[in-house]
């Protein structure tokens, strides 16, 4: 008797993601409004393997589209041994669409623009949210969220 019912597993031929990749200046996703947090890490590429990304014919820094069964996200592609083969990691600490003038590069509804620091504002990337892509099923042992096994397709742009 199994000790809980057998699951079948993806093809191998498709990236998963690691949508839960973490980048050692944010705070999960909520600190992408802090301006000097955002100064150092404003834009979360998707790490890939340089096998995998030679398969797709993807070099460092080409636009990429990664897809899932629930949507789709563009992003820069960042090739490196960092990275199994078979893997797309992305952070989720920035891509917010409301995080203020440092973590999305708009303006709140109700914010003011009369901080000086906003002239110091160099940079123009805010990044892509990965949770866009991932689905919200739950891991049918644990019941937890899947943050790391959505099967996805990788595209140069």
């Amino acid at each position: 008797m199994e000790t809980w019912p057998g699951y079948p597993a993806p093809p191998l031929t498709c990236p998963r993601i690691n949508g839960y990749m973490r980048y050692p200046v944010h705070i999960h996703s909520r600190s992408a409004q802090r301006k000097w947090l955002s100064e150092v890490y404003h834009d979360n590429p998707g790490w890939i393997n340089p096998v995998t990304a030679a398969e797709r014919g993807i070099r460092d820094g080409d636009k990429i589209r990664v897809k899932s069964s629930v949507g789709e996200i563009v992003t820069k592609a960042r090739v490196t041994e960092k990275i199994v083969p078979g893997i797309i990691a992305i952070s989720y600490h920035v891509g917010r669409e409301e995080s203020g003038r440092y973590g999305s590069g708009r303006k709140s509804p109700f914010g003011r623009d009369n901080d000086p620091d906003l002239r110091n504002i160099f940079w123009e990337e805010h990044g892509v949210h990965p949770n866009r892509i991932i689905p919200n099923w739950n891991d049918p042992i644990n019941g937890q969220q899947r943050w790391m096994d959505t099967v996805v397709t990788v595209s140069k742009v």
